[in-house]
């Protein structure tokens, strides 16, 4: 486990101060037992959508995630995962699409299991050290060529993980073997992960509440 502190600030010019964390890198291999189990009840980046909206707004998911979560916690099993055919090919497909954005970069990757704040309420597990990986349908892939922009619907995951991993960008990459690959820098927004932190705080108080009430 590694240890990571750093104290950001919003814009020049801008009043709003970031949230602060202490970044705890967590040194296991993603889809093992020991990756499962740190994610048991913990709210993750690939669910921020669940809890913060990228319009800035509660999610209409947040009191269901709240109980998905308690009921890991008092299971000691986590939830059934419906994965489609194209999630299995995304996974399937990630390491072709990490070779050819560093191909395109020039760059080399960093491979990274598990990211917790200090307290280990909280974790991303992202594709490589900024950087996002999708594989989607090829209609899919054409919708988010042609908005140029990070799909809204993994907006929360990535600004999560810029939180979480605390840094100043992350990089959004759509891939598709038969056509060109969409790659997109997302810019740290303090702000959104201000509101995110707070909602993420309100979901924690309600799967705490709702473990209390079982247990009684």
């Amino acid at each position: 486990v590694n240890q990571r502190s750093k104290q950001r600030r919003g814009a020049q010019g801008d009043s709003f101060v970031g949230v602060y964390i202490l970044m705890i890198i967590h040194d296991v291999e993603q889809g093992t037992e020991a990756w499962h189990a740190l994610r048991l009840g913990v709210p993750t980046a690939s669910n921020f959508g669940k809890v913060f909206t990228s319009t800035c707004k509660v999610s209409s998911s947040l009191d269901d995630y709240a109980l998905e979560l308690a009921a890991e916690l008092i299971s000691g099993q986590k939830a059934e995962l419906f994965v489609t055919d194209w999630m299995t090919r995304g996974i399937e497909m990630e390491a072709e699409a990490v070779m050819a954005y560093e191909l395109i970069k020039d760059t080399e990757t960093e491979v990274i299991g598990f990211v917790t704040n200090d307290e280990q309420t909280i974790g991303c597990s992202p594709d490589r050290m900024q950087l996002e990986v999708k594989c989607p349908a090829p209609k899919n892939h054409l919708k988010y060529f042609d908005g140029g922009k990070c799909p809204s619907n993994y907006y929360p995951q990535v600004q999560g993980c810029i939180w979480l991993c605390e840094t100043d960008s992350w990089d959004f990459m759509s891939y598709h073997p038969a056509m060109p690959p969409f790659i997109v820098t997302v810019y740290r927004n303090d702000k959104y992960i201000k509101g995110l932190d707070d909602n993420l705080q309100v979901l924690l108080e309600k799967v705490e509440k709702l473990k209390h009430k079982i247990g009684e």
